[in-house]
């Protein structure tokens, strides 16, 4: 299947080159640094800001899925982590609620596994959803810049990549 793109000076906003290719050979266009690549067939600026945002929220989502650093290490953060995420703080909730005893071993991303009480997993669980918080939250900054953008240009030199939670 193919798809368009267009590939553009990222400080002029003009277009240098477009055409039509499948995914897999899009993605070895050569795109040098003052350029960018946008698989649209748009050169208007409101068309675009739906394509920019979209690899905004693909990023979000990689990163989201890709685990959060925590004061007890890296945890697992895609979907099905989260899910269990969600019971074990439920879980703690309720031990802690009853005043029963309540202790769980956790496996990190890296398979090291550690042993939480109650307190503990409520403060971990805490950790991972603030990472998915703020991995949202740049996600609503960007969508604000991208929004403001009046030309190409304007567009273009919106840096996406940067100022993710855990980027130093």
């Amino acid at each position: 299947m193919s798809a368009s793109f267009i590939i553009f000076n990222k400080e002029t906003g003009t277009p240098v080159s477009w055409g039509s290719a499948s995914a897999q050979d899009i993605s070895l266009q050569a795109v040098k640094e003052e350029e960018r690549l946008l698989v649209t067939s748009s050169f208007d600026v409101e068309v675009n800001k739906n394509v920019v945002y979209d690899d905004v929220k693909a990023i979000r989502q990689t990163l989201i899925d890709g685990g959060a650093q925590t004061s007890f290490g890296v945890v697992d953060t895609d979907l099905f982590a989260r899910t269990n995420l969600t019971g074990a703080a439920v879980a703690a909730l309720i031990a802690l609620q009853s005043g029963q005893p309540y202790s769980v071993t956790w496996a990190l991303k890296n398979n090291t596994s550690i042993t939480l009480t109650a307190p503990e997993m409520l403060q971990f669980a805490l950790e991972a959803v603030g990472y998915i918080d703020a991995c949202f939250s740049r996600s609503f900054v960007l969508r604000d810049e991208i929004n403001a953008a009046t030309n190409m240009a304007e567009l273009l030199a919106i840096d996406i990549t940067a100022g993710w939670p855990g980027q130093t």
